[in-house]
């Protein structure tokens, strides 16, 4: 994919991605893609180079995945992903390999940082930070 190709892609994803909102106890909110409930430290990747950030049983946070992203996934007690839906790549691995996933949780790579404590409700769409 070539750069013009993925900002054009970005800013369609951008413009067609439901905003999610923040509960009351200022958890925030997405889609369940795969259901569970776990903690753990954030690790917020940028693309799939980065995968070695994350350690068994860290929480994944990324824009979206892709099968680049597999070795992170494999690690993940959890994954967030801020676009996507019930049928995009890291609901169907999050599902396969029984991970809790939430997906489309709008601002989740600004929202949260690396190292966050964090519980994810997948059952309720939930992500609430424990620990900053």
């Amino acid at each position: 994919m070539t750069e013009e190709e993925a900002r054009a892609l970005y800013d369609y994803l951008e413009a067609n991605t439901k905003v999610s909102g923040q509960g009351d106890s200022g958890a925030r909110k997405g889609v369940c893609a795969s259901p569970g409930k776990v903690s753990g430290l954030t690790r917020i990747l940028k693309s799939s180079e980065e995968n070695g950030k994350v350690k068994r049983g860290d929480i994944l946070v990324s824009y979206a995945t892709t099968v680049d992203y597999l070795p992170a996934m494999k690690n993940a007690a959890g994954i967030v992903t801020e676009t996507g839906g019930l049928t995009c790549h890291a609901a169907v691995v999050a599902r396969e390999f029984g991970i809790p996933c939430i997906v489309g949780l709008k601002n989740a790579m600004t929202d949260f940082r690396d190292g966050n404590l964090v519980e994810v409700d997948a059952d309720k769409g939930v992500v609430r930070i424990i620990h900053k």
